[in-house]
């Protein structure tokens, strides 16, 4: 882990929660169409993965 895991240990839980959701998203389409639409999907998961993330790191503050 890097120096968040070391500081603040209960966050590396969460962000391994995160990370684990946008993995059926990861999946693309069989679809050509749907491989435009598939960077999206990833940059909304990983956005969403950071509003988790810092919303959990406020309360814990």
């Amino acid at each position: 882990m890097g120096e968040s895991g070391s500081t603040r240990p209960g966050i590396v839980a969460p962000i391994r929660h995160a990370r684990s959701l946008p993995c059926p998203v990861m999946t693309p389409p069989p679809t050509p169409h749907s491989s435009g639409q598939y960077p999206n999907r990833v940059a909304g998961g990983v956005v969403a993965a950071a509003l988790v993330v810092d919303r959990l790191d406020r309360l814990l503050l």
